[in-house]
Order: C-alpha cells, then sequence, then structure tokens
C-alpha cells in the first residue's frame, strides 16, 4: 500500500493535527512502543511548528506590504508635487534635477548598428520565442518556413517569452521554421536583425 501525506500546506497541517491527536488511541492495533510513539510526536510537533511560524511570518510580511503600501501612497505624493515645484523654479535647476535624479533617463539606442538577440524552442503545435531587446521599446518578430523566401510578421511584442501557436502546414508532420527579430523604437524598426534561428516544430496529433 503506497504511504500518504498531503501536499498543500493547509491539508498536511489538518493531517498532522489529525495524527497527533488520534494516534495514541491505535498504538495497540499498529504496535507501536512508547519510544516510538515519543519519537512520532516529536517529529510531528516539530512540522506542526514550522508551519505555525511561516504562518506568523506570512501574516507578518502581509501586514508590513500593506502598511508600506499605505505610507508610499501618502509620502509620494507629497514628494511629487514638491518635486514639481522645484522644477518649476525660478533659477536654473538643470544641474539639481540631473543630481537628485529627478527625471527618468532613457537608455541610448544606437539605431544603426542595434540588434537584439533570439531563442526559440519547438514545442508540439507551438514555438516558445525568448528574446532580449537591448534597449528598444519592442521587437517584432518574423517567420519563414523552410523552403520560404520571404519572411511574414509573426506579432510586435514588448514582453519575452512570446508563444507563436502558428500550427504546422501538415498536420500531424514536424516542420523546420526561421525567426528573426527586429528592434523597434517609436514604432520605426531599428538596426540589424537578431541572428536568425532554426527551430523544428513537432507536428500535431491527428486524430481521426
Amino acid at each position: 500500500m503506497a504511504d500518504y501525506v498531503p501536499k498543500r500546506d493547509t491539508d498536511q497541517y489538518v493531517w498532522l493535527q489529525n495524527l497527533r491527536t488520534n494516534l495514541p488511541r491505535h498504538v495497540a492495533e499498529i504496535d507501536i512502543t512508547p519510544a516510538r510513539l515519543a519519537q512520532v510526536n516529536d517529529w510531528i510537533d516539530a512540522h506542526l511548528a514550522a508551519h505555525d511560524l511561516v504562518r506568523k511570518k506570512r501574516d507578518e510580511w502581509l501586514a508590513a506590504s500593506s502598511q508600506k503600501k499605505l505610507i508610499a501612497r501618502q509620502s509620494l505624493a507629497g514628494l511629487r508635487k514638491e518635486i514639481a515645484r522645484w522644477k518649476t523654479a525660478a533659477t536654473d535647476s538643470s544641474a539639481a534635477i540631473a543630481g537628485l535624479q529627478l527625471s527618468a533617463s532613457v537608455p541610448a539606442v544606437d539605431a544603426n548598428h542595434h540588434q537584439p538577440e533570439l531563442e526559440a524552442r519547438g514545442h508540439l503545435g507551438q514555438v516558445r520565442l525568448r528574446f532580449k531587446k537591448r534597449g528598444a521599446t519592442d521587437v517584432n518578430l518574423y517567420v519563414r518556413r523552410e523552403g520560404e523566401t520571404a519572411w511574414r510578421l509573426v506579432a510586435r511584442v514588448s514582453r519575452s517569452p512570446y508563444v507563436d501557436p502558428t500550427p504546422v502546414a501538415v498536420p500531424g508532420a514536424a516542420e523546420t521554421r526561421e525567426y528573426q527579430a527586429i528592434g523597434v523604437v517609436q514604432d520605426r524598426e531599428i538596426g540589424q536583425p537578431s541572428d536568425t534561428v532554426i527551430v523544428t516544430v513537432p507536428g500535431t496529433v491527428v486524430r481521426q
């Protein structure tokens, strides 16, 4: 008979409590000596204590996180108003604004030589694409099947990974594809395409 221990913490906690409460009633039936019962109870008590500690720390973290959010709303609202006043000061405040990092900085992108990174992995009926934008705001993903000459736009995406759900051309048959990524800034493609990645897409199961 396979052993059984619940995997979910909440179920496991209830299971341990039940074991701790009811085990002494069955020591004769399952031949547990007093020494073995004491050892089992030590294990149970230690595990229950660990569960209790995790629950306590989680409750403390939730309370602290809630308090942080409340303080952040109040303090950041006040700071934004004050910073806005600094930026409209009568004197030239550009040096102070730069020194205090009061304006968002946008990383410079070499529009001529920019090149994103791309990886592809084929799964049943789809391809998972992972990419690095390297400063671009988005990337355009392109694909072409083996034997094709023209690239086809798959999607414009800003977050990696992206899953291309395009099915294989022949149901049940694997196919080879090439993918490229091109960086995009302000709705304009820049730089050079990523290195071409080649991936085999397993065929989907054909159902009769």
